[in-house]
């Protein structure tokens, strides 16, 4: 995973912001109308609700990152993203009601109107605001007319990646470099305006703001310094194929611009909110760790007398070791044992899972099938190891194993439950079907994805399907 810095992604989208809390407001004002004939004057404890919608929706937009790409969606997208956000919105109030006790001071009529009411005026209103940018921008006379000068097999692409409905330029020309005989003819509605010979000539005799360069400073430099001597600003593609195709991110690395790649990157106000969960989760975790040592250290120490914790090196993110810990559910001697058990391995690949492992305790298997000989990692969680959701956190024996691939399953902080977990859990016997989880997992990975697993963790526990 990668952080990118977004502190500006709202700024950019303060319109949009400001355009859905309206139509919340509006929404809530219409779904009082229509439950309260024509009443449109709210009530003290509704005016509250005005006041929740404010922030809740502030807090959702925060978290989701509702308006990345909105310029870029259409119609049907646009709907998506309306009811994506309109229900989130409704989660965090009627999580807010039930921890405030509050839900029975609004009507549940209110609140199905103004959420129902809420997706037609957002997916309305965004869709009329966009026309409105769109119209503005393309009857600007000071568009920026941009110049795209490449090889044949690459201009259709280029102009594809450059010619966006909101952005405040215009191509007006192409330059094919390598065909002389396409001066005239079209490409993507684009006009091939000029040779390689005559194409400083050109955009000196025309209005050009701007070229676009496909990555060709080393292949020719004198193309960068020819046409800034013209005076007109050089824009050439440095991103590469190999890079291009994984999130690609601008950003400096001391005083050097770079071009990075990666599997995810991710904002700061998600990884925000992710160590915010984080540490309330963890600190309810070992409250309830605390209540678990209470009930079971006692029975731990009389079947097995020796530590109540069992304390292991583990590798977390990017190969960073750290002390693993968990409730002791074996022997003291189980690492020792381990290694003439090796043999009867259920597991595909470098992970070690035995099926009625003798090592374990009797009181063990209890604490495994209920996952309460996990509770300690929340541990792990406060000091930052781990997270409440992530990858599992291999062994250093595992680690030593690992091929090439594997290593990208750390590609983020281990968690105490993740994507494998609630898809099988034990029940998985290949290495690589866990790898390929995980990279799902990071891949697609985003806050509310997190509460989904947190929630099947939950009934994975309770019905204790693929438990170890």
């Amino acid at each position: 995973m990668y952080q990118r810095n977004s502190g500006s992604a709202w700024v950019k989208h303060l319109d949009f912001l400001i355009l859905d809390i309206v139509c919340l407001e509006a929404s809530l004002l219409i779904a009082y109308f229509i439950r309260y004939g024509g009443k449109l004057t709210l009530p003290k404890n509704y005016e509250v609700l005005a006041l929740l919608l404010v922030l809740v929706d502030v807090a959702v937009v925060f978290s989701k990152n509702s308006y990345t790409g909105i310029l870029r969606r259409d119609k049907t997208q646009e709907f998506e993203s309306a009811v994506s956000h309109c229900t989130f919105v409704l989660l965090f109030l009627i999580i807010i009601f039930f921890a405030l006790k509050i839900s029975v001071d609004f009507s549940r009529i209110v609140i199905a109107v103004m959420y129902i009411a809420s997706i037609i005026l957002i997916t309305c209103l965004r869709a009329i605001w966009k026309r409105v940018i769109r119209n503005y921008v393309n009857t600007k006379k000071d568009l920026a007319k941009v110049l795209v000068v490449g090889h044949l097999e690459e201009i259709e692409q280029d102009i594809k990646g450059i010619d966006k409905p909101y952005a405040g330029y215009k191509i007006v020309g192409a330059v094919v470099l390598d065909d002389d005989s396409l001066v005239g003819d079209f490409i993507l509605g684009v006009p091939v305006v000029a040779t390689k010979a005559s194409m400083y000539r050109y955009a000196s005799k025309n209005i050009i703001d701007m070229v676009f360069l496909h990555d060709m400073s080393l292949e020719e430099p004198d193309y960068v310094e020819g046409f800034i001597r013209i005076g007109v600003i050089v824009c050439e593609r440095i991103i590469k194929k190999t890079v291009s195709k994984y999130n690609p991110q601008v950003n400096t690395l001391g005083d050097l611009p770079i071009i990075s790649g990666c599997i995810k990157p991710v904002s700061d106000s998600e990884m925000f909110v992710k160590r915010a969960m984080d540490i309330g989760g963890g600190l309810v975790g070992v409250v309830i760790m605390a209540m678990f040592f209470a009930i079971f250290a006692p029975i731990i120490y009389l079947q097995s007398p020796g530590p109540i914790f069992f304390k292991q090196k583990r590798v977390g993110r990017n190969g960073r070791p750290f002390n693993v810990y968990k409730f002791r559910s074996m022997y003291p001697d189980a690492e020792e044992r381990k290694k003439e058990l090796m043999a009867k391995n259920t597991m595909k690949g470098p992970m070690f899972k035995l099926d009625k492992d003798p090592r374990i305790i009797p009181i063990g298997h209890f604490l495994r099938k209920s996952s309460i000989d996990e509770f300690p990692q929340f541990i792990n969680v406060l000091k930052g190891d781990m997270s409440m959701v992530g990858t599992r956190p291999p062994t250093m024996e595992e680690y030593e194993q690992y091929l090439p691939h594997h290593r990208q399953r750390l590609a983020m902080r281990p968690g105490i439950t993740g994507l494998w977990q609630v898809s099988g859990r034990s029940d998985i016997k290949d290495f690589d079907e866990v790898v390929a989880l995980d990279t799902k997992y990071i891949a697609n990975w985003n806050i509310w994805l997190d509460i989904r697993i947190i929630w099947k963790t939950i009934q994975v526990v309770f019905n204790g399907k693929g438990a170890a």
